[in-house]
């Protein structure tokens, strides 16, 4: 028991002598151990005469003392030490009070201004609305962490110094708040940002290579996701704004599934890319950027472009069912008399011609003939030419066959 007290005495005295009433780093601990040193005098002094007692009665039955026996007169010596500086310390805290009274008050206008400043961020920047993306909204709510977590040392220290002086200590309550606040916040980002990855990997596909068919499952998908999070989280505008962007972003995709058409060709989307505004070669678009320049509300003049290019489809699959025949066909040939090689078949091939030029005229009544009329006029004369060639061609071969019998 005597070397367990010594030992405790000595470590108090030590800190009696490392006190420092002008650091004000080490002013709490300062003032917590001349308090605890205060309120353990007189039990160390009690503890003290009782070994003195002891040690007076061993001394007279003769006892003897092991080797690494401390003797009272030690240990006395180490408590008179310990007592000595306190007086000194204690009184040089008393004369200093106000002094450091006045310094933590000091210190308390920079932490009061530092909470401030933390309430207003918190106001200007708290990431509430759904505006903004998920990851976004986790750094905000980081930064402001981690802000609040380099001053709290600060705070809880001047408390605790305000406190052992009998001070009125700042008041953390908002603090404390918004703390709770942007814990459960920072949550329901990490639970949407979880399900916005799909968005995003949508959000980064090119154009040309877009299936807005598959991403209407995808949307739904991500919906019920975010519909089935905690009750907690319901009532949150960040929650509520998330889900209308994801209704928002299917009627998008409707419209874009229209637009992505098979009469849809590259030209009409940069007619389109120019109607909403978007300075962007197709090649380079994203569903991204569509949405972000709210296609939406230029659906009128881009169903007007696909109604038109559906006009323009029925006139380019004529043409190119014109082309298509021609360039494969060949005539149909029938010996003659062991002689020679005769074309026959006349009459199939003057109606496909007839057939092909009557369409050929009736695509001048649409509205949409200017297109082609440069590749529709030439094949017109492609075909009236291989008409009246052909119409000589047949008078030939049937004088032909006629004077060859003779």
């Amino acid at each position: 028991m005597i070397n367990t007290f010594y030992e405790e005495i000595t470590v108090e005295r030590k800190n009696m002598e490392e006190i420092d009433m002008n650091d004000s780093e080490k002013i709490i601990t300062a003032i917590s151990s001349l308090r605890s040193c205060r309120n353990n005098l007189d039990n160390w002094e009690s503890t003290l005469k009782k070994l003195k007692a002891g040690e007076s009665l061993l001394s007279e039955q003769k006892f003897v003392y092991p080797i690494n026996w401390k003797e009272v007169s030690w240990v006395e010596g180490e408590f008179n030490r310990l007592k000595q500086n306190f007086e000194i310390k204690d009184s040089q805290y008393r004369n200093e009070s106000g002094t450091i009274k006045s310094r933590l008050l000091k210190e308390e206008e920079g932490l009061v201004k530092k909470v401030q400043d933390i309430e207003n961020i918190w106001k200007t920047k708290k990431p509430f609305s759904g505006g903004i993306h998920p990851k976004e909204a986790i750094e905000t709510i980081e930064s402001l962490e981690k802000t609040i977590q380099e001053n709290k040392v600060s705070f809880d220290k001047l408390n605790q110094a305000k406190e052992l002086l009998n001070l009125p200590q700042i008041d953390l309550s908002n603090i404390n708040k918004i703390v709770e606040d942007s814990t459960n916040l920072k949550e329901l980002w990490h639970h949407i940002h979880k399900a916005w990855s799909q968005v995003d990997k949508i959000m980064e596909t090119q154009l040309k290579v877009s299936n807005p068919a598959k991403y209407h499952q995808t949307y739904d998908e991500i919906f019920e996701e975010l519909n089935n999070l905690p009750n907690k989280f319901r009532t949150y505008e960040a929650l509520v704004m998330k889900k209308n962007e994801i209704s928002t972003l299917k009627k998008t995709n409707r419209l874009l599934k229209e637009l992505k058409t098979d009469a849809i060709k590259e030209h009409h989307w940069e007619d389109m890319l120019k109607r909403i505004k978007l300075n962007k070669k197709y090649k380079n678009v994203t569903i991204g950027d569509l949405y972000k320049q709210n296609i939406l509300a230029f659906e009128k003049p881009l169903m007007e472009i696909v109604s038109s290019a559906q006009g323009e489809l029925v006139i380019d699959l004529m043409i190119k069912k014109i082309k298509e025949f021609w360039n494969n066909e060949e005539f149909q040939m029938s010996k003659y008399q062991d002689k020679c090689m005769l074309i026959k078949g006349w009459d199939d091939i003057m109606t496909k011609i007839e057939d092909d030029l009557s369409q050929l005229n009736a695509m001048k009544l649409s509205q949409f003939y200017k297109i082609f009329e440069d590749e529709a006029k030439s094949w017109n004369d492609k075909l009236v030419n291989l008409q009246g060639c052909l119409d000589i061609w047949v008078n030939v071969q049937r004088k032909w066959v006629y004077l060859e019998g003779i």
